[in-house]
């Protein structure tokens, strides 16, 4: 492509002028076609967030490295408070804005509006009207969502109530989404942001609404209403032929409580640079974008289900991942504090080290570490509500001085660590970016630690998931093989200190967590309905037969940079574990608490 080649762009959102922005103003002739009439048609002045937290930098200034000026109404929002299906009330704070307050929609002083004006102004073409049928010139595809995965309905509304973000998770109120309310200046957006249940849109408007009058104190004047609709994946390729396809087009949206647009005008700066570079575009919104948007899909639906939904299976300590079971006649409790304690004792962890701990969940192998060990822990997950979560619970159980949980993508950790310890996470990172994981844990391991990956694989040759497990459980999950791991940690420069195969372990606990949810069946049902039961009944049953008789397993890898990290044989695990289980009988009176809750909890039982 020439410097004379017009390149035309097909869709005037965010992310198609974002790249037309970039390519005018390195001196390359842009057209815009837009089939509508102006910019912003799908949105009505409402509010929406610039997510600040999937990135280390801060967005405003990505998008000035991008030569992109933040000339929108903006506000900074720093904190805000999420609600989860059972209405606890979750306070969320960040250290820099967790997202910036902007308006959609063709007005003055819209992100739209702005974007407009300056593409105008590097000497874009705009034409408005313009609907594309066939495209052959040079270019981008970004004429917006497909397909309607998601769906926003609300009101936007005058108001005397004080500047606040608020969100909420639930069934009723946006059935496997969620609704959210931003007041800011005397305005107001509440909308029920669906992923499921789009024929019955006007109740779940009306319980969002009632939801927020009762905890958010919710007033508005001169309300109008207002609909939507977006897409989300992870798309393939983002290509069509030899266009690159950006922004909703693709499907590029955070679907973890986010409005998507920062992977929107991301995506059309990467196919920009990528068309005056002669760089591949796959490879470069693959590395970029790629983990984040998998990110996104896979806890939305992971952690999006509620707290309600597993108390009823997991044990106190919400350990989502596979016990270890010295017996198969040891209950659920017992199994996962084993577990725990094994994988402490392969760590060898002592008083006073620094250990990470990467997808951190609700915080209870942080809790033990930092309460056994006397270590300083560090937990780093993407959930929002399990951050909260494990926070507030190390603060009551008075363990905050020497442990902390971080609402961070580990890539984005820095400092050196004597201890890493990750479970249960390694299966969401993706074949493709193995290389990146191990690499990251090289640099942040120190010279002389140990790490620990804890993760489901398979005993045979690499295999494609399971399509059903993919779309109702675990999308984006992969189960490796030996033979896909093995290489990256060689190639990272680690050294694999010891595997241990758990063969049966994983089919005991999915057993567990089956009849204890049979157990408490009909509550799922009044949590959720009687199709969701169906589907995660079938979902622990398949994958409990699938480690009895499908050749799954799970994976403890020890990693080290030194071969003699750790003593020349296996002895010292049992020692360290005998010695672990000692210091836990003297434990102080708020560990023994937390331990009569579960000894309850067997009783019951």
């Amino acid at each position: 492509m020439t410097n004379s080649t017009k390149i035309v762009i097909v869709g005037a959102g965010p992310a198609g002028l974002a790249c037309a922005i970039v390519l005018a103003r390195a001196g390359r002739q842009v057209i815009v076609r837009e089939w509508k009439d102006c910019v912003g048609h799908r949105f009505h002045d409402d509010f929406q967030g610039l997510e600040n937290w999937t990135r280390e930098l801060d967005v405003l200034e990505e998008l000035a490295a991008a030569g992109i000026t933040a000339d929108f109404d903006h506000h900074p929002f720093e904190r805000g408070t999420v609600f989860d299906p059972s209405g606890h009330r979750y306070a969320v704070k960040g250290l820099r804005p967790l997202f910036y307050l902007l308006r959609r929609g063709p007005g003055q002083g819209t992100l739209d509006s702005a974007l407009l004006a300056q593409a105008r102004a590097a000497g874009v073409e705009i034409r408005f009207g313009d609907r594309v049928k066939a495209f052959a010139d040079a270019g981008v595809l970004a004429a917006g969502p497909r397909e309607a995965g998601v769906i926003a309905a609300g009101h936007v509304f005058e108001t005397d109530m004080p500047d606040g973000a608020w969100l909420a998770l639930g069934h009723e109120v946006a059935p496997g989404g969620y609704a959210y309310l931003l007041v800011q200046g005397g305005l107001g957006t509440v909308a029920s942001c669906m992923f499921t249940g789009f024929r019955d849109q006007a109740r779940h408007v009306r319980a969002a609404e009632g939801f927020f009058r009762a905890h958010a104190g919710l007033e508005m004047r001169n309300a109008r209403s207002f609909g939507g609709y977006g897409a989300y994946r992870s798309p393939r390729s983002a290509m069509q032929g030899v266009h690159p396809v950006i922004g909703e087009h693709a499907g590029f949206q955070d679907v973890l409580a986010g409005f998507g647009i920062r992977h929107a005008i991301r995506s059309g700066v990467l196919a920009a640079e990528c068309l005056l570079t002669g760089n591949d575009y796959v490879t470069r919104w693959k590395s970029e974008l790629g983990p984040l948007l998998e990110a996104g899909i896979v806890n939305h639906w992971m952690f999006g289900l509620g707290d309600g939904l597993y108390d009823l299976f997991l044990d106190p300590e919400r350990q989502y991942s596979c016990a270890y079971f010295e017996t198969s006649e040891e209950s659920l409790e017992i199994a996962q504090v084993q577990k725990m304690r094994h994988i402490s004792a392969k760590l060898r962890v002592l008083p006073g080290q620094k250990v990470l701990d990467i997808g951190s969940g609700w915080g209870g192998l942080g809790m033990y570490l930092a309460r056994v060990t006397e270590a300083q822990v560090t937990g780093v997950t993407l959930s929002v509500d399990q951050q909260k979560y494990a926070t507030d619970r190390a603060r009551r159980d008075g363990s905050d001085d020497r442990l902390r949980f971080d609402l961070r993508d580990y890539r984005h950790q820095t400092g050196r660590f004597d201890r890493i310890v990750s479970v249960g996470m390694f299966e969401h990172v993706g074949v493709g970016h193995y290389s990146a994981y191990f690499s990251k844990l090289a640099d942040l391991l120190d010279a002389d630690g140990v790490a620990l990956v804890h993760t489901i694989g398979s005993a045979r040759p690499p295999r494609a998931p399971d399509p059903w497990i993919s779309k109702y459980v675990f999308p984006g999950g992969y189960v490796p093989s030996l033979s896909e791991i093995v290489p990256e940690v060689e190639r990272a420069g680690l050294v694999i200190a010891d595997i241990e195969v758990l063969r049966l372990h994983y089919a005991e606990t999915l057993k567990a967590w089956r009849e204890r949810f049979m157990a408490h069946r009909s509550e799922a049902a009044a949590l959720y309905d009687e199709g969701f039961c169906r589907m995660w009944e079938f979902y622990l049953a398949s994958c409990e037969a699938g480690f009895r008789h499908n050749f799954l397993v799970v994976f403890q890898i020890q990693l080290a940079h030194r071969l003699d990290a750790v003593p020349m044989t296996r002895d010292y695990m049992e020692a360290t574990k005998r010695q672990l289980l000692h210091s836990s009988r003297g434990r102080n009176a708020d560990t023994v608490k937390s331990d009569a809750r579960r000894e309850d909890r067997v009783a019951a039982e």
